[in-house]
């Protein structure tokens, strides 16, 4: 009679128990699988950002906006057209401002060049115009588009 008293009491929040651990490691599953892509993507923009700076040094401006990709396709083949396309769903925007000279960059640590259109948990992927890529919180991304001006250079800073 003890023995089946127990397994009624016991059963129950040992089930719970378990159940309630399997459901946070699906969340921590999610987690770490939206990470993983956040790392990928961070990784093939800073492929495209490495081209884009290639570029610059060999020509000494920004590719033109209108066929930059096709551009990039002809030069360094057609394996950089899949790095274009974000693992989360997303696609990179090149947001440079074209056929300028980059010694015209006052804060190359600061300038835009790729943002990532994909969300990632609240964060979004920037490649800079000195060549390293970050990720940065969605709203600080945003405000920096809105308060751009048609002409200007992206430029956000990190620290902030």
């Amino acid at each position: 009679m003890v023995m089946k008293h127990l397994f009624r009491s016991f059963f129950p929040s040992l089930l719970f128990f378990v159940l309630a651990i399997l459901l946070t490691s699906c969340k921590v599953e999610d987690k770490g699988r939206e990470k993983s892509r956040s790392l990928a993507c961070l990784n093939n923009e800073k492929m495209i950002l490495l081209g884009l700076v290639m570029y610059c040094e060999d020509y000494g401006f920004l590719p033109p906006s209108d066929n930059y990709r096709e551009l990039f396709k002809n030069t360094y083949g057609d394996e950089i057209e899949k790095l274009w396309h974000c693992p989360s769903g997303g696609e990179f925007q090149y947001v440079g401002i074209t056929s300028q000279s980059t010694i015209q960059i006052k804060e190359p640590s600061a300038t835009v060049f790729l943002i990532c259109s994909a969300n990632h948990g609240g964060r979004q992927n920037i490649g800079f115009a000195d060549g390293h890529v970050e990720s940065l919180p969605a709203e600080q991304v945003k405000a920096a588009l809105d308060n751009c001006q048609p002409g200007e250079w992206l430029t956000i800073n990190p620290a902030n």
